[in-house]
């Protein structure tokens, strides 16, 4: 399973009269991983999955063999190898084993699978500026059924994957037609510039700060006590909407007041670095 439209924390929701909504999505997916799955389709497209060489070269310990087949009208599987399914992946600190709940979650949220980790490993990279990507094997139906029987053998096949992607990345598709800058560089370089500001560095001025923002670009803002993780958090936010940049800096115009001769150097930074400037 290639999380190719992303990761849904469906957990992470707030609850209204209309019913629940998610509070934030799940930023920072590789533009480069992407771009290699979507090459690996096009291959597959014509024929090729070379995924499976990777698969069946391993000389494969006994724990991670594939299981015998067995008769199940469910599956959709191949008999030379296991298929990539491309979709939005759902992530949450919850163990599904229901049909009713797992059937509810695709119809409400647009997820092919269900999984516990990816959120987490997400947003935890995201905070620090570093790109992810996630593929899973699919080893159950999140359902009454459930049990470990094809975990090793679903676990080998995602890595197998994950193998081509690199591959893809090695060979200079698209890695190699990047042309930027890293974006965890850019990213530490704003949030270094603002964190040279007092209003920034200190949690009290920078509430009144982020006051200052349009409240559909403050209330996505996630708290957090570390002010550098807040700091990022902040600018991430932000670079969600178009004029993001803009309104940061007429909130820091407004609470340090336009003529502070600190502002060049941080408006020199952000049109520099911020994502909606490349």
């Amino acid at each position: 399973m290639s999380a190719s439209d992303g990761i849904v924390d469906y957990d992470h929701v707030r609850s209204l009269p209309g019913g629940d909504q998610l509070r934030r999505p799940v930023e920072g997916m590789s533009k480069v991983l992407l771009a290699a799955d979507r090459e690996l389709l096009a291959q597959e497209a014509l024929g090729s999955r070379p995924w499976l060489a990777h698969l069946a070269e391993r000389r494969v310990p006994p724990l991670f063999a594939r299981p015998l087949a067995v008769n199940d009208p469910r599956r959709t599987d191949r008999p030379d190898g296991p298929i990539v399914h491309r979709g939005s992946i759902g992530s949450a600190d919850r163990l599904v084993r229901s049909a009713r709940v797992r059937d509810q979650l695709a119809t409400r949220f647009g997820v092919m699978a269900a999984e516990m980790e990816g959120s987490g490993v997400a947003v935890g990279a995201d905070l620090h500026g570093v790109q992810w990507y996630v593929v899973r094997g699919i080893s159950d139906y999140c359902d009454e059924s459930k049990n470990d029987r094809w975990q090793p053998y679903a676990a080998l096949a995602a890595a197998s994957y994950v193998r081509a992607l690199l591959a893809e990345v090695s060979a200079g598709l698209p890695a190699s037609r990047a042309g930027t800058q890293p974006r965890e560089s850019g990213l530490n370089a704003i949030v270094d510039v603002l964190l040279s500001l007092p209003v920034i560095e200190e949690e009290h001025q920078r509430q009144t700060l982020i006051r200052q923002l349009p409240s559909r670009i403050r209330t996505q803002i996630p708290s957090h006590q570390v002010p550098r993780l807040h700091v990022i958090t902040l600018i991430q936010t932000c670079e969600r909407f178009p004029d993001g940049a803009d309104q940061l800096m007429r909130a820091l115009e407004t609470t340090m007041g336009g003529d502070a001769p600190e502002l060049d150097r941080v408006r020199s930074v952000i049109g520099q670095h911020w994502r909606f400037s490349n």
